[in-house]
C-alpha cells in the first residue's frame, strides 16, 4: 500500500489532470528508450503489420490487442513501395517521414534506387509522401481508432543547423485527421497530447548519445570537441516541449529516472505510457503493469531494450569534468524554468514522476532567474570545459 501511495503521489502532483487523449505524439528525444517504445506500440496497437501477423499466426491471433483502441497509423509497406519508397521497419515509419520532410534520405524512407539513379527528393515528392501519411491517419480515425505516433527524429525541431523547423512542425501536426470525412468524430486540439522523456543525470544522457554515435574507438573528449553539435538536439526534451506548448498543445514531460526510482526494473516506459497517458483500464495501480501481459507471459514479447550500448572504453574525461558538463546542461535546462512554468500554470503542461523538474535549479547561482540559452551556448560551454584540460 505504501508503494502504491508513493507511485500515486509521484504521478498526480498536479493541480490539474489531463483528460484521456484521442491523439498522442511522442517526439522522443533520442536515447530515452524511443526504439523500445516504438517496438511496444507496433506490437500492441492496430496497424497493417499486426493485422498481417494475426492473420497468419494463430498463437498471436488468439490474443487481443493490448491497446485495442489505438492505431499506429503509418502507410503499409505495399503502399510505400508502390510509391517508389524504401521501407525499413514499421517501428521507424514516422522517423522516415521526418527524414523526407527534412530532405534527409538516410532515414529509411528514401527514394528507391536513389544511389543508382541520382534521384533527388523534390518538393512535389515530399507533398506526395505527406499525403500518404495523412490518408493513413484519416483511415484509422474513420475506423474508430485513436492515433498514436512516435519518432525521436522529431527532435530535429530544435536543431540549430536546420532552418525548416516550422515546416517540420507543420507536417507533424497537419497529418493528423483534423478534417476526416465519413465519421461523426471531430478532432480538436485539446484532445491531442504530446509526451516527452527527460533523462537525468544530464551528462549520462550525453554519454549515451556518444555511445550510439561514436566512430570506431572515438574517445568521449574527441567526440565532444568535433561532433557533438550535430547531436545536441538529442538531449533537449525541454526545448522540444516548448515548441509544442507555443502551439497550445497540452504536453507531458516524464522523468525517466523518476520512473526507475518509483518502480525499479519491474516496469518500463511502455507500460507507463499505456497506463498513465493512454489510460488503459487493464493496469495495476501499484506497479503500472498491464494485467493481461502479466497473466500471459508467453505473449509478452513486446519490451526488449533496444540500442543499449555500455562500452566504457574511450571515456577519457575525469569525474570533475563530467560534473562540470552536467552542471552546464542543468544550467541550460534551467533557462526554461520561467517559460515552462507559465505553461504549467495555465494547465497546458504537467510533469510525471517528478514533483518539480526545476528544483535542482535552486542549487545554482541565480538559478531562479537564469536566461533562456541556445543549444549552441550549451555546446560551446561543454567544449570549453574539455579544451581547458587539453590546453
Amino acid at each position: 500500500m505504501q508503494q502504491q501511495a508513493m507511485a500515486e503521489q509521484k504521478i498526480h502532483n498536479e493541480s490539474h489532470v489531463f483528460p484521456p487523449p484521442q491523439v498522442v505524439i511522442l517526439p522522443g528525444p533520442h536515447k530515452t528508450g524511443s526504439t523500445s517504445l516504438q517496438t511496444c506500440l507496433v506490437d500492441w496497437t492496430w496497424n497493417e503489420l499486426s493485422k498481417q501477423i494475426r492473420q497468419t499466426k494463430r498463437d498471436q491471433a488468439k490474443h487481443p490487442l493490448v491497446l485495442s483502441k489505438w492505431a499506429w497509423s503509418a502507410p503499409d509497406e505495399a503502399i510505400l513501395r508502390r510509391n517508389k519508397l524504401n521501407h525499413v521497419h514499421p517501428t521507424k515509419d514516422f522517423a522516415s517521414l521526418m527524414g523526407i520532410v527534412d530532405l534527409d534520405p538516410t532515414l529509411g524512407l528514401s527514394l528507391a534506387g536513389r544511389n543508382e539513379t541520382g534521384d533527388v527528393i523534390t518538393t512535389e515528392k515530399v507533398y506526395e509522401v505527406v499525403k500518404l501519411y495523412e490518408t493513413s491517419m484519416e483511415d484509422a480515425w474513420r475506423r474508430g481508432y485513436n492515433i498514436i505516433y512516435e519518432s525521436e527524429e522529431m527532435d530535429r525541431l530544435v536543431d540549430p543547423a536546420h532552418s525548416n523547423s516550422s515546416i517540420l512542425m507543420d507536417t507533424i501536426l497537419n497529418i493528423l485527421p483534423w478534417n476526416a470525412t465519413g465519421t461523426p468524430r471531430k478532432l480538436i486540439p485539446n484532445e491531442v497530447e504530446v509526451v516527452l522523456f527527460h533523462r537525468t543525470p544530464r551528462v549520462k544522457h550525453l554519454i549515451s548519445v556518444w555511445h550510439q554515435e561514436r566512430r570506431k574507438k572515438e574517445s568521449f573528449r574527441n567526440y565532444l570537441l568535433k561532433r557533438v553539435s550535430r547531436h545536441a538536439r538529442y538531449v533537449d526534451a525541454l526545448g522540444i516541449a516548448q515548441q509544442f506548448l507555443r502551439r497550445n498543445f497540452r504536453t507531458t514531460i516524464i522523468d525517466v529516472n523518476g520512473v526507475v526510482e518509483t518502480f525499479g526494473n519491474r516496469t518500463n516506459t511502455c507500460h507507463v505510457i499505456a497506463c498513465d497517458v493512454l489510460k488503459t483500464e487493464d493496469c495495476t495501480k501499484d506497479t503500472r503493469q498491464i494485467s493481461y501481459l502479466t497473466s500471459h507471459p508467453d505473449f509478452d514479447i513486446s519490451y526488449k531494450p533496444q540500442n543499449q550500448r555500455d562500452d566504457k572504453s574511450g571515456m577519457d574525461l575525469t569525474v570533475m569534468e563530467l560534473y562540470a558538463i552536467d552542471k552546464i546542461m542543468i544550467e541550460y535546462d534551467c533557462g526554461f524554468r520561467k517559460s515552462l512554468g507559465g505553461f504549467r500554470s495555465s494547465s497546458l503542461l504537467r510533469y510525471m514522476y517528478n514533483d518539480d523538474l526545476f528544483a535542482v535549479c535552486d542549487k545554482l547561482k541565480n538559478g531562479t532567474n537564469l536566461p533562456e540559452r541556445s543549444l549552441t551556448w550549451m555546446v560551446d560551454n561543454i567544449r570549453g570545459i574539455v579544451k581547458r584540460r587539453q590546453a
